[in-house]
């Protein structure tokens, strides 16, 4: 599916940027449990519903696997549905849960969706069945992300009740991030191959992500 789709070849970082330049998905830090914090924010939708919108969205996911620590095989993804948000059609819907669901399995650690009005809840009762029970029990609808211990202030935007100023600027933010996981991913490779390209050798044994601030991903 991969190479039929492609993330190995037709889905770079130049064939999604225009899906990027308003910065409807955003990977800003982590929560507690060191999982990638994906934004999601559909009031900042710039194009129409096409194949496009679909890579932009397992590019990102790549970017989240690219920037996960050690002991980190999932994410957390924050919807932010505000009353100026434009929610996908039903096939739109349907064809990312199928992404989701079949092609990225285990990646979803939690989703938080806030904000949400009537019709966008009414929309979300259309799409649920659509998923499977365990991902629903992932779902949680406006939490408190402090309060419940999901993030401390300074790891969450100001706008979910944080204490981090962002303000989104295409031309910072995509070049950092593509640069930024470019080198991870060359990095995490040179050190596979110096340590014998095998299979089996441990996360915490070719990089030093362990010592993040923060993160309690290789704590056990």
């Amino acid at each position: 599916w991969r190479r039929e789709f492609g993330l190995y070849g037709l889905i770079t970082h130049e064939h999604v940027e225009p899906e990027a330049t308003t910065g409807k998905e955003v990977l800003f830090g982590y929560d507690v449990d060191g999982r990638p914090a994906l934004y999601l924010r559909p009031s900042r939708q710039n194009t129409g519903e096409s194949i496009r919108q679909l890579h932009f969205l397992t590019w990102t996911l790549e970017r989240c696997v690219d920037l996960m620590g050690p002991g980190v095989e999932n994410i957390a993804l924050m919807v932010d549905v505000s009353d100026r948000a434009k929610m996908p059609s039903i096939s739109q819907s349907r064809a990312t849960v199928n992404i989701l669901q079949n092609h990225y399995p285990e990646r979803l650690g939690r989703a938080l969706i806030t904000n949400v009005p009537f019709l966008v809840n009414a929309f979300f009762r259309i799409i649920t069945p659509l998923l499977d029970p365990v991902t629903r029990e992932k779902m949680r609808f406006n939490p408190a992300c402090i309060k419940d211990g999901l993030f401390t202030p300074e790891m969450l935007m100001k706008e979910w009740g944080g204490a981090r100023e962002f303000e989104y600027d295409h031309e910072q933010y995509w070049s950092a991030l593509v640069k930024m996981c470019d080198e991870r991913r060359m990095r995490m490779m040179d050190a596979w191959r110096s340590q014998g390209s095998t299979v089996g050798i441990k996360e915490c044994a070719i990089d030093s992500w362990c010592a993040r601030p923060g993160s309690r991903a290789c704590e056990k």
